[in-house]
């Protein structure tokens, strides 16, 4: 694991914008379970690396002193983990519920932008709208799709009390069941899909909002 205790500040720097700060109370906020997050960074389309494990309490400080860097994608973990690695077997607090919709498609690659607005028009209308599902705390717009953040009373994640994380991941599929068939009745939304991999990894990553997407040469925006 690559281990950095702080941001080393460069010389030109450029923050995170500062909106981050309200995405983080909400989502990060409750230290009930005060467990550690992950932030991971991915230079030149290699793997990610963890960068830092930082505490509840920490989080928002350290988050604040990350550079913005375009050489320099970031990832955080939607939930807590008790030590510095990001294994299921080391999940110590739920803290939010999300759901990764991708577009991988090549044909699709030039509309992504427009693919996402449309999707996320029909999901306001027919599932959150509806009460189908709720309304996310968060929409993150990746350049190359969209994050539906949802934030949850947090709770104990361990393998010790089974039941929480039991419902989190029947919660957490039925949500996406429901955007699945969304994606599926609607024509206009062909090449988006949910991504799986770390939709379903109650450990996963995702990029953090207002952050460089370099695949697709933008930075992340928030709703």
């Amino acid at each position: 694991m690559n281990k950095i205790s702080w941001p080393v500040k460069q010389l030109n720097h450029n923050y995170i914008n500062r909106s981050i700060d309200k995405w983080l109370d909400i989502h990060f906020g409750d230290t009930s379970f005060n467990g550690r997050a992950l932030i991971g960074h991915r230079r030149n389309g290699g793997g990610i690396y963890t960068m830092t494990a930082r505490s509840l309490t920490e989080l928002r400080p350290y988050v604040k002193l990350i550079h913005a860097s375009q050489r320099l994608e970031y990832y955080i973990t939607a939930n807590t983990v008790k030590g510095t690695n990001r294994r299921k077997e080391e999940l110590f607090g739920l803290q939010n519920i999300v759901i990764d919709v991708d577009c991988h498609s090549k044909e699709h690659q030039d509309n992504v932008s427009s693919l996402v607005e449309a999707f996320v028009w029909r999901c306001k209308r027919d599932l959150f709208g509806e009460g189908v599902i709720p309304f996310p705390n968060s929409i993150v717009r990746t350049g190359r799709g969209v994050q539906l953040w949802w934030a949850i009373v947090p709770c104990y994640g361990g393998s010790e009390y089974g039941k929480s994380l039991y419902h989190y991941n029947k919660i957490k599929s039925n949500f996406m069941d429901h955007i699945e068939a969304l994606l599926d009745e609607y024509s206009e939304l062909e090449g988006l899909d949910i991504d799986r991999g770390p939709s379903s990894n109650v450990v996963g990553y995702f990029r953090l909002p207002f952050t460089y997407n370099a695949s697709a040469q933008c930075y992340t925006s928030l709703e």
